[in-house]
């Protein structure tokens, strides 16, 4: 299905692209699928998110619609949602699911400062869209903003979980210029009483050329999984591991290490330099 719709009705490098050339984010959100293909949401991000003269990239990321369209697509309607926050969401997600990690952290932060920050109010905003020309439109308490939780939660954090599964795995995407992280999950098995909070830590320091991050997990019923971002760099050398040694396993996605540890592990860390 995915190669039947690539590059339809002449669009390079996009998916699914309709015949009256109205581009917009909504086929971005066909990378939330684990079986979209990758080549094709690298080459799609690169040609179409990044580019700032006929892409989605406008004052900031992302545009409704892409500049190429907005000539002929210009009603009080569509000057109406220039950047809108469901859109946003719904792509950026799209981008981490693909494990685009660098391209969709720096996105993410670029967004949440534009669009949820008033830096002449000096306060945050949760508008129901901006203008093409940036004033406020709408409600500006849009709970359309909520969805930008999962940004952190399953983006920049990386966390998913199973529990039918058993399973609970960190695959970090945190944006490079920020220290840690820290979150508290809140899970419950079928045969518990009580709700246990799962920890999780991710930190990140530099010295010189060479990068440490260390992820940490505590408290979770479930097996755990570590899967770092790597930068685009090289480990430097071999990890270092916090509570019980865990097994090296494949990566979800390139430019990853991963490791699982032992079910019922009570504190899962691992340290990593990269270079």
């Amino acid at each position: 299905m995915f190669d039947q719709r690539w590059e339809v009705n002449g669009d390079k490098n996009y998916f699914a692209g309709p015949k009256n050339g109205m581009l917009t984010t909504n086929l971005f959100w066909a990378m939330q699928s684990r079986y979209f293909p990758r080549e094709y949401a690298e080459r799609m991000v690169a040609i179409w998110a990044l580019d700032r003269e006929n892409g989605f990239y406008g004052e900031f990321f992302p545009l409704a619609m892409a500049k190429q369209s907005m000539k002929a697509f210009a009603t009080p309607v569509d000057h109406s949602f220039g950047y809108t926050p469901d859109t946003a969401y719904f792509t950026l997600g799209g981008m981490f699911r693909q494990g685009l990690a660098k391209t969709a952290s720096e996105l993410t932060v670029n967004h949440l400062f534009h669009y949820n920050y008033h830096q002449e109010w000096d306060i945050p905003v949760a508008p129901e869209a901006y203008k093409r020309d940036l004033t406020l439109f709408g409600d500006q308490y849009s709970n359309f903003n909520a969805g930008k939780i999962l940004l952190f939660l399953e983006g920049l954090a990386g966390i998913s979980y199973s529990i039918p599964d058993n399973t609970f795995r960190v695959r970090d995407a945190m944006p490079t210029g920020w220290k840690w992280m820290e979150l508290e999950i809140p899970i419950r098995l079928a045969d518990q009483k009580e709700t246990a909070w799962t920890r999780v830590r991710i930190e990140r320091s530099e010295s010189g050329n060479e990068v440490t991050k260390q992820v940490t997990v505590e408290n979770c019923p479930l097996r755990v999984t570590l899967e770092p971002w790597l930068e685009e760099k090289k480990l430097g050398s071999k990890p270092r591991f916090g509570g019980v040694d865990p097994v090296e396993i494949k990566p979800s996605s390139p430019g990853y290490a991963a490791f699982r540890f032992a079910d019922g592990a009570p504190v899962c860390s691992i340290s990593v330099s990269l270079r």
